[in-house]
């Protein structure tokens, strides 16, 4: 694996702080596990992409899905990183973007066959409403997480 850290050993290290093995981790397991990954991560920016996933009601994060984000797809050409710096600075122009927005207003001016989710033409037609002048690759990246 050429990334600064592969899918496996992503899962490895979050993994070590699944004590009960449950496949969930608390926000300051999560965030202790990326820690030890050593890729210099503020907690806002372990924030950031604890948001990339759905978290549970007591605000777990699920493993797999999480592993899953930057995991190789046959779409992809590459996998994405966990600790890219472009990526950090894609959501925290995103998070920028959206200001005091209210999400789920924002959420259901999108969702237009009212599915209760945005399809990918959905949520690239609200990315792009945001203005972020987002390149090709970038708007490939972000689809990707969410997809």
């Amino acid at each position: 694996c050429a990334l600064p850290i592969c899918p496996g050993d992503l899962r490895n290290a979050l993994s070590r702080y699944d004590f009960r093995r449950t496949n969930w981790l608390s926000f300051a397991d999560f965030e202790r596990a990326l820690s030890d990954l050593k890729l210099n991560l503020t907690t806002r920016e372990v924030e950031l992409l604890s948001r990339l996933v759905k978290t549970d009601i007591d605000n777990r994060i699920p493993i797999n899905e999480f592993v899953a984000k930057f995991e190789t797809s046959p779409s992809a050409s590459a996998p994405l990183a966990v600790g890219d710096s472009s990526l950090i600075r894609l959501l925290n122009r995103i998070e920028a973007a959206l200001g005091r927005a209210d999400l789920r207003s924002m959420f259901t001016r999108y969702d237009r066959d009212r599915s209760g989710s945005l399809s990918m033409a959905e949520f690239e037609r609200a990315i792009l409403d945001l203005r972020l002048d987002i390149s090709s690759q970038e708007m490939g990246d972000l689809m990707r997480l969410v997809d």
